[in-house]
Formats: structure tokens, C-alpha cells, sequence
């Protein structure tokens, strides 16, 4: 497949075979931050009761997405940009009961190979922060969500204070030091509103949003203080609806909605976009914590 993010795709390819294990079912460590699970979490506790329909999950990684949709009775098309992790949500969904309600299909997210206005409900979390922009994968879940679906798109939180702290340690640190601690260099952060912006320019509306990832000591101290910053980053959780907890997360997925009108056009063209118009809605709160016990939802 001929793509510009082969750094990325290289990457996930190597961190296909252990993904599943490391982000999802070892998730009571006392040294290892929960924040994939989290996301999981957040972004199903948002979804709500919703069932049925067409189901995106790009960048789905080890599967763990994908099953929960299936059980949630969509059916799923799974994509991403590694074959590796392609093969390992084969691996994941295919005892399922409604494993022949799942396709899979390797595809760029900056160039999707998908018809417009498909897709009821698009995951897309863990894969803008690996581009080098957000335009043209902004405007591609736009084209392929139906008028009326939901998106929710996470990323890294730039306007957090740990990540203030980590890029005044990057100034001034060897570069070789830096090379060691980034392991993907187009890896990149967003500002909550950044990303609202993005969103906004192709005609999606915010309804929601969740935090994740909470620092309670700055970088590079949770990394003398790891077992101390893990409990107290856990305890944090608790405030990851709070509109403030920008401030303290690393990490946001947020929810948007295609209005039920939308023309592909009006943002996919030359011309200026009508979508600039559309008003951002005040996010719900609902204020469920995350229960580390119960690991087995995910698997």
C-alpha cells in the first residue's frame, strides 16, 4: 500500500504481536499507566446504548474495539494501516458470534478507499497524533460518516501541564536523549480546542468529551516516582468529565456529530466551508469512573 505515513505503519507493524497483552489485559500494574484502556473506556461509556449499523474503527489496532462493537450488534469494518495489527483483530474477533459481521481492509486514513456517507458510527482513536497534519484525514472521516453519525477522535493533549514541563525538557536535553524517549517522530499533540477547530472546518459538531491520563507529578518525576504517579493518576480518573482537567490529562477523545443535513461538499470543495457556521454544543457529563477490576470487558 503506497502510503505518506510509513514511519507509523512501520512502527505498529513491530508492536502488533504484544499490543493486545501489554495495553489491555495487563491493566492492575503498579508501574504501568491503564491510558489505552481508559480511552477504551471513555469512548464506550460515550457511545451509550447506541446499537446497530455500520461501524468504522480506523487504526483498530489488537481488536479490542472491534469486538466490543460487534457485540454491540454493528456491523464492523476494520481498518488500519498495519497489516500486523489488521492480523491481530482478525486474531481477537475471530471466535466472536457474529465474526462474519466484521471485514477488514488495510487503508490509509489520509486516503480512505471507502464510499461516502457510509458509516453510522467512526472510531478513530490513537492515529491523528501519528500524521504530519490533520486536513486531510479530518476531511476523510467527514466524507465517509453518514449525516446524522457520530466520530470519536482522541489524541495527545498539548495544553496540559505535564506536557509543558516534557517539552521544556526536550529544549534542553542531547538530542540522542530525545531519540531514545520518542520512539515515532511525527507523533503529535493538540489542544483541546485545536482539534474542536479541525473538526469544525469539516462540518462536525462537539457533543462530548473525555479525559484521560492524569499527572500528578511533572515529567521526568513520574519517572523516579512511578508507582506513586500510577495510584494517584488513577485517583485522578475520577475528573475526566470535568471541563477543567485539561490542565492535569495528557490525553481526550471527544465525540462529534455530522449534521443530519450535511452536504460533502460544502467542506470537501474548493469553495469556503458553511461548516465554519456550525456552533459547538455543550458537552455532556456523566461522571462514571473507571473500574479497574472488570479487565475482562475488554477481552
Amino acid at each position: 500500500m503506497n502510503t505518506d505515513n510509513t514511519e507509523a505503519q512501520e512502527y505498529f507493524t513491530q508492536k502488533s504481536a504484544d499490543y493486545y497483552r501489554y495495553h489491555y489485559e495487563d491493566i492492575t500494574s503498579k508501574t504501568k499507566y491503564p491510558s489505552l484502556y481508559l480511552r477504551h473506556r471513555y469512548t464506550l461509556e460515550m457511545l451509550g446504548n447506541t446499537k446497530g449499523g455500520k461501524a468504522l474503527d480506523i487504526g483498530c489496532g489488537s481488536g479490542a474495539m472491534a469486538r466490543e462493537l460487534l457485540d454491540r450488534g454493528f456491523d464492523v469494518t476494520a481498518a488500519d494501516i498495519s497489516q500486523g495489527m489488521l492480523d491481530a483483530t482478525r486474531k481477537t474477533t475471530a471466535k466472536h458470534p457474529r465474526a462474519k459481521h466484521i471485514t477488514f481492509t488495510q487503508q490509509d486514513i489520509e486516503h480512505l478507499t471507502l464510499p461516502d456517507n457510509t458509516f453510522d458510527v467512526i472510531i478513530c482513536t490513537g492515529v491523528i497524533e501519528y500524521l504530519k497534519s490533520d486536513d486531510k484525514a479530518c476531511a476523510e472521516l467527514a466524507r465517509v460518516l453518514k449525516p446524522g453519525g457520530v466520530a470519536f477522535v482522541s489524541t495527545q493533549n498539548r495544553a496540559s501541564l505535564a506536557r509543558f514541563f516534557e517539552e521544556a525538557l526536550f529544549l534542553i536535553i542531547p538530542r540522542r536523549l530525545k531519540n531514545k524517549i520518542v520512539t515515532v517522530k511525527q507523533h503529535r499533540t493538540h489542544t483541546p480546542w485545536q482539534l474542536d477547530r479541525e473538526m469544525r472546518r469539516v462540518g462536525l459538531t462537539k457533543e462530548d468529551f473525555a479525559y484521560h491520563h492524569f499527572y500528578p507529578l511533572p515529567i521526568p518525576l513520574d519517572r523516579i516516582f512511578p508507582r506513586f504517579c500510577v495510584w494517584a493518576g488513577k485517583q485522578m480518573e475520577r475528573w475526566h468529565k470535568k471541563a477543567w482537567a485539561w490542565t492535569l490529562a495528557t490525553g481526550f477523545v471527544v465525540q462529534y456529530r455530522k449534521a443530519a443535513t450535511q452536504d460533502n461538499r460544502s467542506f470537501l470543495g474548493t469553495g469556503p466551508s458553511r461548516a465554519s457556521s456550525v456552533a459547538v454544543s455543550r458537552p455532556m457529563r456523566s461522571g462514571v469512573h473507571a473500574n479497574y477490576s472488570k479487565a475482562s470487558q475488554t477481552k
